[in-house]
């Protein structure tokens, strides 16, 4: 089983997310085949048009480059493109859950192939935009590590929030902050922050692989008690106003 960064030590109340859901059915997308992409590709690009169709039929009105935010992939540069566009695109609203309920392959006049994706989803609408003076600055990461490397960093808060730190790589997504020694406290405006924070603690990176760290920067303590999966957290995410978060990404790779 792959594990994420192994945290080692050695012998030294819920929030509500006031934001409207739109439950909409039925939605369509359609996608055509080519030389350039798979038949699975194509697949999963048609529902990424019926997630940015079912934004629409929602009523939110600013969908320019959504497919882009609602990517869901196992490939670790879209992962990492999915959260750098969280932090980036400013939405009035997105997908947070959807189930397919069918992908069909057709053709249209001209005897091209296409596939059409089917989905019900729900969409959140957001009421507020994000709080430019809400920031974290982080220094300290690299580009490549070493297997067996520790990984530390600084970060220096703009104003006072909460943290959260999630690894995203190919096989694994998971909470590296708070943990089972670290617990989820106020961090401090202006005050540096060394991780790891606990004396005698440290974060070794295991996996020869691609990492994404993905930092949740949020003014209320808001628990992260979904599944340990992209999905989950990317909705995870998404429930929270933007006014309410920050969120940053960095990307190492592990050799």
């Amino acid at each position: 089983m792959k594990r994420g960064i192994v945290i080692l030590i050695c012998i030294l109340p819920i929030a509500s997310f006031a934001q409207e859901i739109v439950k909409v059915n039925g939605v369509k997308g359609k996608y055509y085949l080519s030389n350039d992409i798979s038949p699975k590709q194509a697949k999963e690009l048609a529902v990424l048009e019926a997630k940015t169709e079912a934004l629409r039929v929602a009523g939110v009105g600013e969908t320019v480059n959504s497919s882009k935010v609602l990517i869901t992939t196992e490939s670790n540069q879209k992962v990492e493109q999915l959260f750098n566009n969280i932090a980036t695109i400013e939405l009035n609203g997105a997908v947070t859950n959807y189930k397919i309920d069918t992908i069909l392959e057709k053709k249209n006049e001209f005897n091209q192939t296409y596939f059409e994706a089917i989905i019900n989803a729900e969409v959140i609408k957001y009421k507020t935009k994000p709080d430019p003076a809400f920031y974290l600055q982080i220094e300290g990461i690299d580009k490549v590590y070493k297997k067996g490397s520790e990984l530390k960093f600084d970060c220096i808060p703009y104003m006072n929030g909460y943290l959260k730190i999630f690894q995203i790589t190919n096989s694994y997504a998971g909470m590296v902050y708070p943990n089972d020694f670290e617990k989820s406290n106020l961090i401090l405006k202006d005050q540096k922050l060394q991780f790891p924070i606990k004396k005698g603690l440290s974060y070794t990176l295991d996996d020869r692989e691609s990492n994404t760290l993905v930092f949740v920067f949020t003014k209320k303590e808001i628990p992260f008690v979904g599944k340990q999966t992209t999905e989950s957290i990317t909705e995870w995410i998404y429930k929270i106003a933007p006014d309410e978060r920050h969120v940053q990404t960095f990307s190492f790779v592990v050799n």
